[in-house]
């Protein structure tokens, strides 16, 4: 009898201790970090283009800026016949936006930029571009931006020189997303198509991301999806 009088004691604390604990025990909510990656790429892709400079040391210090570098590209006039007008190439980005729990960091610039032979034969560019993302790898995909038409696509840009009077940013649209976010042209001048990339880790923690594009490639496009950068140095 006694025996079983101490059973239910101790069950009775027993269950006194887990109600207690249950009541006294601190609850964390639950962080989805991937959705917050998600989500600081994607406010950090709407808020391109962010600030646009040719100026290196507003670059290196900003936060959310694009670096362009002049080039001039041949057009015809209705008068003048062909003439070479400027044109800004998007060649380096630095961007950050925290979410909750995380902040999310890109860096990508161009380091090198040449025509080589590539393995299945034939020409191609490659591109060489130096890279920072934050420790939770991104998943990517590279695209080449051919043009569908190049003089129809030179011919726009012409016309937005001599309309604002100052050298246009290519590549500031949208080939990527398109329509379905802001309007624009889908695809109206170039196409996507899929590129041959590796990422490389160095020794010190720093990548790099090789790109092959095709010749006639006036671009690429890196997508940290939802955020896509596009990168030029068409020459």
């Amino acid at each position: 009898m006694w025996s079983f009088a101490y059973g239910l004691i101790a069950l009775a604390l027993a269950s006194f201790v887990v109600m207690y604990a249950a009541l006294h025990t601190p609850s964390f909510a639950s962080v989805n970090i991937a959705d917050q990656l998600y989500n600081a790429k994607r406010a950090l892709y709407a808020g391109k283009p962010w600030l646009v400079t040719d100026n290196l040391t507003a670059f290196n210090e900003g936060v959310n800026v694009t670096y362009v570098v002049k080039t001039y590209k041949p057009a015809v006039d209705s008068q003048l016949g062909v003439v070479y007008f400027p044109l800004f190439l998007p060649y380096a980005y630095k961007g950050e936006k925290r979410e909750a729990n995380l902040k999310y960091a890109v860096f990508l610039g161009i380091k090198d930029c040449r025509r080589v032979a590539a393995s299945a034969g034939g020409a191609a560019v490659l591109y060489v571009v130096e890279a920072a993302f934050p420790q939770l790898m991104p998943w990517l995909e590279v695209y080449a931006l051919v043009p569908h038409n190049l003089t129809v696509m030179l011919q726009y840009y012409y016309g937005l020189y001599k309309s604002r009077g100052e050298p246009p940013v290519f590549l500031l649209g949208d080939p990527y997303y398109g329509l379905r976010y802001y309007g624009y042209p889908e695809f109206a001048f170039v196409g996507l198509a899929k590129a041959e990339w590796a990422l490389v880790r160095g020794p010190d923690g720093t990548y790099t991301l090789y790109v092959l594009a095709p010749p006639d490639a006036v671009g690429i496009y890196v997508v940290d999806y939802p955020l896509a950068l596009p990168l030029s140095c068409w020459r």
